[in-house]
């Protein structure tokens, strides 16, 4: 299983579907981003990340912000 198709299987259970889900990835590239985005991902970080940076966005994902979205993705 992928990392996309667990976040689509989370997006669909009820009970899961509220956790805000940041994508870890070496898959740097717009179209995946758009992708994670389109099934649900808040975040996207791509490897190697800057631990402070991980953390900081971790914080803001609980309080609720969202940090990737579909509509500020350009489509390519």
């Amino acid at each position: 299983m992928t990392g996309l198709e667990l976040l689509s299987r989370l997006q669909e259970d009820k009970r899961l579907s509220a956790i805000p889900i940041a994508m870890i990835t070496s898959r740097g590239a717009q179209k995946m981003q758009r992708i994670a985005a389109e099934r649900g991902a808040k975040g996207y970080f791509v490897k190697p990340y800057i631990e402070e940076v991980l953390l900081d966005a971790a914080k803001r994902l609980i309080a609720g912000e969202v940090l990737l979205e579909v509509n500020s993705l350009v489509e390519q």
